[in-house]
């Protein structure tokens, strides 16, 4: 399958000025990226998409509930059979942004490591 690129929120031009597209393990990974960036019920018409980050209001942060908020985002993907599922879930903190980091597991057996998987605050 082909998608849109998408780079920091914007629709990426190649270099014939034509919308650039992506595939394989970058669509997987843009894919994966664009679900962590959503937070749950931000977006209407689903209120089911997205990370729950209410985790992220309590003064410490249980990696148990950060591994299921995370898996709980990609599930959508999970159930489409494009992902098996994720792991080395991890979060750091730079100042008041959160960045999360993770190895996802593809239907095909191989993964694809991806950091910065998603970023929130302010």
């Amino acid at each position: 399958m082909k998608t849109l690129k998408v780079e920091n929120g914007d629709l990426v031009l190649n270099e014939n000025g034509e919308l650039a597209m992506v595939d394989g393990d970058q669509e997987v990974a843009q894919s994966v990226m664009m679900n962590l960036a959503i937070q749950k019920g931000e977006f209407p018409l689903d209120e089911f998409i997205g990370l729950d980050t209410s985790f992220l209001q309590e003064k410490r942060v249980s990696e148990e509930e950060m591994t299921d908020s995370v898996l709980g985002a990609l599930q959508v993907m999970t159930d489409q059979n494009i992902i098996e599922g994720a792991e080395d879930i991890t979060m750091s903190q730079h100042g008041r942004v959160e960045t999360i980091g993770l190895r996802v597991l593809l239907a095909d057996g191989s993964s694809i490591d991806l950091t910065g998987g998603g970023r929130y605050g302010a």
